[in-house]
């Protein structure tokens, strides 16, 4: 079951201004975040085999987080309306606001188990690009652990624990993918 959270209650498991300072062009770092972005290799790949891949990479990142606690999934620095207008995209997530009552200006969090997000991955995976919008952090109930979808058709990885970072990048990268890591972000963690 999916919760709907209203974004003025504090659920994120770690200093959401010290995350949004992390990812400023003009903040000098290092806060303590660490990040690492998953690109497609080859731009050969069609739109549908891309989502498919990075669809892939998030379920194996959402099982290598998986301990039965929730996941909660979020626009990354600013807490917008979920959907600005009624088009014919993303149905699985548009038929869980549905389903749940939930207006389209919802402006939120989603929380729910692995099994519930797994329902969706296709459309949180799309949701950025389809949308040209924003980008959407899902987040581990109780780690300091985001899992950055973005715009630019790309999988991010952060944290402040270098350790965790590395167990899931490891998890997760495979031969179809560039790694970069973001600038501010402590020496080695590739």
């Amino acid at each position: 079951m999916v919760k709907f959270i209203d974004f003025k209650r504090k659920v994120l498991p770690y200093n959401r201004e010290h995350y949004i300072e992390f990812l400023d062009d003009d903040f000098i770092p290092n806060n303590g975040w660490n990040a690492l972005s998953f690109s497609i290799k080859s731009k050969a790949n069609s739109l549908i085999q891309s989502l498919e891949l990075l669809e892939l990479f998030l379920k194996n990142a959402i099982i290598a987080l998986d301990s039965g606690n929730n996941f909660i999934i979020n626009h990354d620095d600013k807490d917008m309306k979920w959907f600005i207008y009624e088009e014919n995209n993303l149905p699985s997530l548009r038929t869980l606001f549905k389903r749940n009552n939930i207006q389209n200006t919802f402006k939120g969090y989603l929380i729910c188990k692995k099994n519930d997000l797994f329902d969706i991955t296709n459309d949180i995976v799309s949701y950025p690009y389809i949308l040209s919008y924003k980008n959407l952090d899902i987040s581990h109930e109780n780690l300091p652990f985001i899992i950055k979808i973005t715009d630019h058709l790309t999988i991010d990885l952060l944290s402040t624990d270098k350790i965790l970072l590395n167990e899931i990048k490891n998890k997760c990268f495979n031969d179809s993918f560039n790694i970069i890591e973001y600038r501010g972000s402590q020496s080695g963690i590739l």
